[in-house]
């Protein structure tokens, strides 16, 4: 009996391992770089992705919202939920579909084709003010 053990284990190590290597490899996207106005931004192709985690940055001290929004045909979308995950500015871990300033966000994607951040209602007090978003995206194994 002792000696089937020796086997599984390693066996087991191999297809956890294989499993792993088949799930989709983590990339960066960058949504907006130095955007000084209003637009919807490059969406990203999320399919077969479970979160995507965004840095929402600032330069100077542009007043902007940020909607989060997702597709599953790239053409019509809908705002969709993301989690701070910093406590300040009034803001805590609650899911919200509007980013109010700068700070990073984690956004299940589970499902849909497209993500998209579009930067509204952008006001800024002097030139060379700008937003920059960039988004990681990834596949958490476990999750739905």
């Amino acid at each position: 009996m002792p000696w089937r053990w020796l086997l599984w284990v390693p066996l087991s190590v191999v297809l956890a391992a294989s499993a792993w290597a088949q799930l989709p490899r983590p990339f960066v996207h960058v949504f907006h770089r130095t955007q000084a106005g209003i637009a919807p931004g490059a969406d990203a192709h999320v399919l077969g992705y479970t979160t995507l985690t965004l840095h929402v940055a600032a330069a100077g001290t542009p007043s902007f919202n940020i909607h989060f929004l997702g597709s599953l045909d790239g053409t019509n979308w809908t705002l969709q939920h993301c989690q701070s995950t910093s406590i300040r500015q009034g803001h805590d871990a609650t899911l919200m579909h509007t980013a109010l300033g700068t700070g990073i966000w984690r956004c299940n994607v589970t499902g849909f084709t497209h993500f998209r951040a579009h930067v509204t209602a952008y006001t800024a007090a002097v030139a060379g003010h700008s937003t920059t978003i960039l988004g990681t995206v990834m596949v958490i194994p476990g999750l739905p």
